[in-house]
């Protein structure tokens, strides 16, 4: 702001001249001793009065400040600089993007799977769940003739399965695939067993239409064994048997009260550790 203090001084000696030549006019006018210019001395005579002529000062012009420039050099100050704060934006680091993470889904651990089911002879109850494919390992589990599990390889001995949330050994020759292929391979040494219902493709039904269940049986052509259709009304905690169901067809009618009943058809061999028929 230089500029601004020189107009403020210039304006304040202005001032303080004007004031002096004010206060000297006053002392030369009332003291009679000095003379103002153009004032007429008074004659000594017969005094003439004559009017005193104005006295114009020169008038005093100021030079106008020019308009205000714009200010292209760096003010220097004795202040210490100051650096301006850091916006959040650029105190905040450069966000790192990740990839989106996929949607995490459940698998059925049972994807995959077939299912078995436990063949036993006849007055044999539960076969043993065993954690190696030795008759003398350690029995993880007793499975119940008849019970459902899921087999992840078959071997002409031993088969792995999976039954709850156990894993183990079960002999082969004590179980059937249900509802499911054999491999080539796997035909020589397990047995397979095929349930088939004529409601299959069915979405209405009357109630009291017929229904018939068919199983097919393969690798017990050279054992004797008996058949037993069951069913469960509360999701297999409980099975019964259907009096005089002892075929490979099993036929019931259709009701309100038998609509969510489940069916299994139960073999028993007479001899379980009899090899399958090729």
């Amino acid at each position: 702001m230089k500029n601004g203090r020189r107009i403020v001084a210039v304006v304040t000696v202005l001032t303080l001249v004007l004031g002096a030549l004010g206060c000297a006019g006053a002392d030369e006018i009332t003291s009679g001793g000095f003379r103002l210019p153009g004032v007429k001395p008074r004659p000594t005579a017969t005094p003439e009065v004559t009017a005193e002529p104005e006295i114009t000062p020169e008038p005093v012009t100021a030079e106008a400040p020019s308009a205000t420039p714009q200010i292209t050099e760096a003010v220097e100050s004795d202040a210490a600089e100051v650096t301006p704060a850091p916006t959040a934006e650029a105190a905040a680091p450069e966000a790192v993007r990740t990839p989106a993470a996929e949607p995490v889904t459940e698998s059925d651990p049972m994807a995959g799977l077939r299912a078995i089911v436990v063949v036993l002879s006849e007055g044999a109850t539960q076969v043993a769940l065993s954690a190696e494919a030795d008759a003398e390992a350690e029995v993880l589990a007793m499975i119940p003739a008849g019970a459902m599990l899921y087999v992840k390889t078959v071997d002409a001995q031993w088969s792995y399965a999976v039954y709850g949330e156990l894993e183990g050994y079960v002999p082969t020759g004590k179980i059937a695939l249900y509802n499911a292929e054999a491999t080539p391979e796997e035909e020589a040494v397990v047995r397979t067993i095929s349930v088939s219902s004529s409601l299959e493709g069915v979405t209405v039904i009357e109630e009291g239409t017929p229904i018939c269940l068919t199983a097919v049986l393969t690798g017990f052509d050279d054992v004797a064994y008996t058949l037993q259709w069951q069913y469960t009304p509360d999701a297999g905690a409980t099975n019964v048997d259907i009096a005089g169901a002892n075929e490979l067809t099993n036929v019931y009618n259709i009701s309100f009260e038998n609509l969510t009943y489940l069916y299994r058809l139960v073999v028993t061999v007479q001899d379980a550790e009899a090899e399958p028929a090729a």
